[in-house]
């Protein structure tokens, strides 16, 4: 398991026909890999950093004896475990049922409260700059995909 102590990252996955799927975005105080630790099973997706971090790794037998020694330890893993299946199901819930006009409010909703409004702003404005983006009052338009996909794929 691995606890961020500092910094940003996605994590992702690459699926069949060579496309990144970005799962989940973690900040400070998120762990990552507790489910396949639960299971012993392998961890399946990747962890890409998005600015500095500093991450802490929990071994495998380490985490099995806090989860036989520790109980508060242990609750905190199935708390952590429940909102993890609670997201992902809402999420696929959303894929499925959800508008697009609905799913992209929540898109920008969920990056304005991960990377803060001062961050989100700076780099809309760096877009734009760029050439990439342009903006009509609250209005986003795209001039440069290509420009928008090489950026995404960065730290693919």
């Amino acid at each position: 398991m691995h606890c961020v102590f500092e910094g940003r990252l996605k994590v992702s996955k690459v699926s069949s026909d060579g496309k990144e799927q970005i799962l989940a975005l973690r900040k400070e105080g998120d762990a990552l890999g507790s489910q396949a630790l639960a299971d012993s099973g392998h961890y399946a997706y990747s962890a890409v950093a998005l600015s500095d971090c500093v991450v802490c790794m929990v071994p495998r037998p380490d985490f099995h004896s806090l989860l036989e020694q520790n109980p508060q330890f242990s609750h905190a893993i199935l708390k952590l475990l429940a909102q993890t299946l609670g997201e992902t199901q809402k999420r696929m819930l959303h894929t499925a049922y959800k508008p697009v006009r609905e799913r992209l409010a929540e898109a920008l909703l969920l990056l304005y409260r991960f990377f803060q409004p001062e961050t989100a702003s700076r780099l809309l404005s760096e877009f734009r700059d760029e050439g990439l983006v342009a903006t009509q009052g609250s209005r986003i338009i795209v001039l440069d995909l290509k420009g928008l996909q090489k950026i995404s794929a960065l730290h693919a």
